[in-house]
């Protein structure tokens, strides 16, 4: 098999027989670098086998030359010794020839009886070809080549025919030649080329895996990141298209899946949160279902005893003369009564799904007018109360009456929740939420503070932070369905050990504010 064989039949058991399980052991990179490597190197190889093989051909060609031309001047000569009867002279010339010349390691003459003439040899030991083949060339006048082993020695014999001056046969000339050494400087250019061969594919190796690197991993590199950036929800800035080629119209197409999906996530967050808004009202509503009954049938047992304290207390006030001490106390009396009538039919309104009337309200007048009530209270808790409303505050667009309601619900609330000694402030200024002109009011407490957990909780019907029997938890559901009738907004922030404070925003009133209210503590 020649050298160009052996290195592809090696190649070929090289090469594993599961090329997917040897590819996954490494990268891309490797894997391309590969790919585009190994038919360089195994054309390369080829070239040198064939190059090998083709400089051994040559050799052997130009070894066979100078074989025939040995022989056929030994030939020639052994025939003119032979014709004029120099067999001594032929012995000396045979001597010389074995060992002068490198090649020639025996000169044998056998006559047409079969015995050996002229014999010189440099291995003495050896018998060399048959002399029945010799004898074979005498009788058929065929040259003949033997080549066989000796003495660890590759040896070619060639046998010819001795004919001195006649077209008989008188006698068979051996001549055996030892096998030569390559010669060295055709293998040194041979081993020159190898050489440059695989400095070229490392030269190619490098500059395919620069352009590799550049070219392809590179933007891949970066496109990867993109996809994990947006499989875990980041997506980021759209990924730079620097290329118009197949991979710039990738990241094109990338780019573009970034935005489709991320404009379907924000849908259907807002979905979800529109579900959720949704849900919440569905089980407020079956809280506020079940709970109508209940709120009827209280607030009609409520109402009959309310109207008679509210007769009698008019009785008395009619009796009373006009400077009596005790006529503003039963005053009182009255208006807190009007009061828990508007509150009772305010739980119902809910129920009843009465819209409420919207009108310019001053809100230092409201304030103004539950004062008292609230003085009251603060003084019982032993609670510092203080308000902040300037007379320019701007008017608000209101029902009076649940307008009222929110405020006594948040105040009442800041009061039960401070401890003695605390301070609940109650403050308005104008605002601009989402570019529309408003009015935010602040309930704020030194109380206990409400946990982060329970914040989202509050507004929910029946949910509540007071112990037992301290409360309903319908207050702020109320509270907080008012608000919103009003197209307004209602925001908690609080800190356990700190305190807690209410928001509500409600809209302006397009005209001049009233001149009412002020500091007042």
């Amino acid at each position: 098999m020649s050298n160009a064989g052996v290195i592809v039949s090696g190649l070929r058991r090289s090469i594993p027989q599961d090329w997917r399980a040897a590819s996954s052991a490494v990268g891309l990179r490797g894997r391309l670098v590969v790919m585009l490597l190994l038919p360089i190197a195994v054309i390369g190889g080829v070239y040198v086998a064939f190059l090998a093989d083709e400089v051994e051909r040559d050799e052997r060609q130009e070894l066979e030359s100078r074989r025939e031309l040995i022989s056929r001047a030994i030939q020639v000569a052994v025939e003119q010794a032979v014709r004029s009867q120099s067999l001594d002279t032929m012995a000396r010339f045979a001597e010389d020839l074995v060992v002068r010349h490198k090649s020639v390691v025996r000169v044998r003459l056998v006559g047409a009886t079969g015995k050996p003439l002229v014999d010189a040899s440099l291995l003495p030991h050896h018998e060399g070809v048959s002399l029945d083949r010799l004898r074979r060339v005498i009788e058929t006048g065929q040259e003949q080549q033997v080549a066989y082993s000796a003495d660890g020695f590759t040896l070619h014999a060639r046998l010819l025919p001795i004919r001195p001056g006649s077209p008989r046969v008188e006698a068979a000339l051996e001549i055996v030649y030892v096998a030569a050494r390559p010669d060295p400087t055709a293998w040194d250019a041979l081993a020159k080329v190898g050489l440059r061969t695989g400095a070229f594919v490392l030269v190619l190796a490098v500059v395919i895996v620069f352009v590799l690197r550049r070219e392809v991993l590179q933007p891949l590199g970066r496109l990867t990141r993109g996809i994990r950036r947006l499989a875990e929800g980041e997506p980021g800035p759209p990924l730079p298209v620097e290329r118009h080629d197949e991979l710039g119209q990738v990241t094109e197409a990338f780019n573009e899946l970034a935005r489709r999906l991320q404009a379907s996530r924000r849908e259907l967050e807002s979905e979800i949160a529109h579900s959720v808004e949704l849900e919440g009202q569905l089980r407020r509503s079956s809280t506020l279902a079940a709970m109508g009954k209940l709120t009827s049938s209280l607030a009609h047992e409520v109402g009959t005893p309310l109207n008679v304290i509210s007769g009698r207390a008019e009785v008395i006030l009619q009796t009373l003369p006009l400077g009596a001490p005790a006529r503003e106390d039963v005053e009182v009396i009255l208006a807190q009564i009007d009061r828990i009538s508007t509150i009772i039919r305010s739980v119902l309104d809910p129920l009843r799904s009465r819209e409420p009337h919207i009108q310019p309200t001053a809100l230092p007048q409201v304030i103004e007018g539950l004062l008292p009530l609230w003085r009251h209270l603060a003084r019982g808790r032993r609670v510092l109360l203080s308000t902040a409303v300037p007379a320019s505050v701007p008017r608000v667009m209101a029902d009076p009456a649940q307008l009222q309601q929110i405020l006594v619900n948040l105040v009442v609330n800041a009061l039960d929740a401070t401890p003695p000694g605390g301070r609940v402030r109650l403050t308005a200024a104008a605002s601009v939420e989402a570019g529309e002109p408003r009015v935010a009011i602040e309930v704020s407490d030194t109380g206990r503070g409400i946990a982060s957990e329970l914040q989202p909780r509050i507004f929910e019907p029946f949910f509540t932070t007071k112990a037992a029997g301290g409360g309903t938890g319908l207050g702020l559901a109320i509270a907080r369905d008012i608000v919103r009738a009003h197209n307004g907004d209602i925001r908690v922030r609080s800190e356990i050990g700190v305190g807690t404070t209410f928001t509500v925003v409600l809209p302006q009133a397009n005209h001049v504010p009233a001149a009412l209210g002020g500091e007042s503590r």
